[in-house]
């Protein structure tokens, strides 16, 4: 795999380039270079002595290192050498860590201006904008995706991190070089400034965590560190997910890591996905996690859950997903389509169901959302039994 940046002449390159340039008898992907996740059967405390001591007996620096939602790290190492390493005193397995495309919208229009229509009319389709007195500033939100434009003037930015970099990727500090994140972003919290839009959670303080590149593909390790990133930032309480692959048969870093921010009190709002398949065959929505979002066509008036909406047992709730106006890098507006566009409907939803009714965990916001969800809504049964998102309603049961 070509990692688009140059090798480190490390003591193992040099060793196996050695054998290779002298005739050395052994398999010639030996010394192809390939990123792995190594997961550690060690406890948290113990994992930064365990990755400095294999670092300097394997001679490599890792990309990340995990010891909040999983016990372990990511690295860039000559396949010849992969038995050694998991064969090592307290390595518990290494399994291959390959990019692929994670955040593909459904549709794309061009950039449009909203002048002084700020609501969107899925926003009002859901009961939302929140109006109401509860401080939003308390509530935090992580969005893992592409990067959030944090020069855009209707987003509330508060931190960043940069998986991809850290990586070993290109850096894109305070930018968001493929869109979707920024969008995202809008959907959840843009500003209440009587221009361009709002989000379902005015204002609320945003993360942008990138994990995925201007192309929007990365790796699961990246992500993993995203998540991590969460875990050291206790004032992070949502998080929002527009995200997925194709499931995998072997371990799953992301699913343990999402369980591990559940268990910590985190919601996590996780796209379905857009093949029009089930979810059992996606992850990280498959993995019955966090709250698990359909998307519904309101782009004019009630037309029925989009054909490329994911459906299956592990969804939730349903929200607006098809021509979704909200912000977009340069300070532009775009409309764009898919489950990525209905998930920040949610995480927004939960931030203010936090911000109104006080610390809840997972569970609880995820069944407060369920109970009040509108039921018997045009195009409702069949693969999609899940009722659709009624931030309204939700924050009457709370007052």
């Amino acid at each position: 795999m070509d990692t688009g940046e140059p090798v480190k002449r490390t003591p193992i390159f040099l060793a196996v380039l050695a054998g290779l340039t002298t005739g050395c008898s052994g398999d010639v992907d030996d010394f192809i270079f390939e990123r792995y996740f190594v997961r550690l059967d060690a406890e948290s405390a113990d994992v930064a002595n365990i990755v400095s001591a294999l670092s300097s007996e394997f001679a490599f620096e890792p990309l990340h290192v995990y010891d909040s939602v999983s016990e372990g790290f990511s690295v860039v190492l000559p396949n010849g050498i992969i038995d050694e390493v998991e064969n090592t005193e307290f390595v518990d397995y290494i399994v291959p860590d390959e990019p692929q495309d994670l955040t593909p919208p459904d549709d794309s229009d061009s950039d449009i201006e909203l002048g002084e229509d700020e609501v969107p009319y899925s926003l009002l389709r859901i009961g939302a904008p929140y109006v109401g007195s509860a401080d939003l500033t308390a509530v935090e939100v992580a969005v893992i995706d592409t990067g959030i434009d944090s020069g855009h003037p209707d987003l509330n930015v508060v931190g960043e991190f940069d998986a991809v970099a850290e990586g070993g990727g290109e850096a894109a500090p305070g930018e968001d070089p493929n869109g979707h994140g920024t969008h995202v972003a809008g959907t959840i919290g843009a500003i209440a400034d009587q221009a361009g839009v709002v989000g379902v959670a005015p204002g609320v303080p945003l993360h942008a965590v990138r994990v995925l590149d201007g192309d929007g593909s990365g790796y699961t390790s990246d992500i993993v560190a995203g998540l991590e990133y969460v875990a050291d930032n206790p004032e992070i309480l949502v998080v929002n997910m527009s995200l997925g692959g194709a499931m995998s048969s072997g371990q799953d870093q992301m699913a343990e890591a999402i369980q591990a921010l559940e268990d910590m009190g985190v919601t996590v709002c996780i796209a379905a996905g857009n093949e029009g398949q089930d979810t059992a065959n996606v992850t990280p929505a498959g993995h019955d996690l966090g709250i698990v979002v359909s998307a519904y066509d309101a782009s004019s008036g009630d037309r029925g859950f989009a054909g490329f909406s994911n459906y299956g047992d592990e969804v939730d709730i349903a929200a607006p997903g098809v021509d979704i106006d909200s912000t977009w890098p340069g300070g532009e507006y775009a409309a764009i389509s898919g489950t990525s566009m209905a998930t920040p409907a949610v995480a927004g939803a939960a931030a203010v169901a936090i911000a109104v009714g006080g610390p809840m965990d997972a569970s609880e916001i995820r069944q407060l959302m369920i109970d009040t969800a509108e039921q018997d809504f045009t195009g409702q049964g069949g693969e999609h039994p899940e009722g659709l998102l009624d931030v309204e309603a939700m924050v009457d049961a709370l007052e």
